[in-house]
């Protein structure tokens, strides 16, 4: 990602697209290790609203995969996030 294309908030901040992606990457793996794809899509829209951060999705989830398999199980569980949805009577 270029200079102009970093959303303004985070240049002010001096702050780069690729390092703090992969930061945040890595410190969702050490507190939940193997969530689901679609998850993580989610998270990180949530985490980087900006449409300008959105080509760094692929770079988020690659350091997340990555970070996951470097660290022992640790933190809570994925499945506690991903609850099945109770039937209503």
């Amino acid at each position: 990602m270029t200079n102009n294309q970093v959303p303004k908030a985070c240049a002010d901040e001096g702050l780069e697209c690729g390092g703090c992606t992969r930061h945040t990457a890595r410190q969702l793996a050490q507190v939940s290790k193997g969530l689901p794809a679609g998850l993580l899509t989610q998270l990180f829209v949530q985490l980087y609203p900006n449409p300008e951060c959105s080509p760094m999705h692929a770079r988020f989830a690659a350091a997340y995969r990555e970070a996951s398999e470097e660290l022992p199980k640790r933190g809570v569980a994925a499945e506690q996030f991903v609850r099945p949805r109770l039937a209503v009577a």
